[in-house]
């Protein structure tokens, strides 16, 4: 597979597990974000999502790494500098 179907794969696994994070399929959504973190690694966005599932399951933990490795990848990532902010507050909580 070249870069460019790699890049495509891990953007339709993505795009499906938003759309099954819509449908409030939580575990659909997980698992399309976490193949593709694990298609491609060096995926900024990826880490952000299965992030947020994981968040939302309340393994915040867990997602707090899935945030902390997204912005490694990406420090401008906006919305997960908000996410790993508002998780952070919830564990000191």
């Amino acid at each position: 597979m070249s870069s460019h179907e790699s890049a495509a794969y891990v953007d339709s696994h993505i795009n499906l597990g938003v759309a099954y994070l819509k449908q409030n399929q939580m575990k659909k959504a997980q698992d399309y974000f976490k193949t593709a973190v694990e298609i491609d690694l060096d995926n900024a966005i990826a880490h952000n999502d299965y992030g947020h599932t994981l968040a939302l399951e309340d393994k915040l933990s867990e997602a707090i790494k899935g945030f902390q490795e997204a912005l490694e990848l990406n420090p401008n990532l906006k919305i997960t500098q908000e996410n790993l902010e508002i998780y952070l507050k919830k564990i000191e909580n």
